[in-house]
């Protein structure tokens, strides 16, 4: 979910890759020393939704929480030079959690695991 939500800042050429980015906005929570990078990974109904911000999880959320899913054409990333909705997260997203009734309990399951993680003073 990264790429879809942690835009490249490129000072260099356009065709520099996203990963080699020195800058994202918004920028990704920083190394913690002897333990690495935040990642956060929350499972529901059998599924791993793997999370590398607290931006990702309210990217995911704002997406999730819509009575009607938005067609992955119009999601598509500024990024992108080319038509990238094919592999839009919530292209690859299993078709068994889409529903409305699946879609709420995982909005439900994420937002409280955010709020358990800013109780528990964790910021990622």
């Amino acid at each position: 979910m990264s790429w879809w939500v942690h835009k490249a800042v490129l000072e260099a050429s356009p065709t520099t890759e996203w990963r080699n980015a020195e800058q994202y906005n918004p920028a990704f929570p920083p190394c913690i020393f002897a333990k690495g990078f935040p990642y956060l990974l929350v499972t529901v109904d059998g599924f791993v939704l793997e999370f590398a911000s607290s931006h990702e999880v309210k990217h995911c959320l704002e997406i999730l929480q819509q009575k009607h899913l938005p067609a992955t054409k119009n999601l598509v990333c500024k990024n992108s030079t080319t038509y990238q909705g094919f592999n839009h997260w919530l292209a690859i997203y299993p078709a068994s959690l889409k529903s409305w009734k699946q879609r709420q309990r995982t909005v439900k399951i994420l937002t409280k695991t955010l709020v358990e993680l800013e109780s528990a003073g964790i910021r990622f």
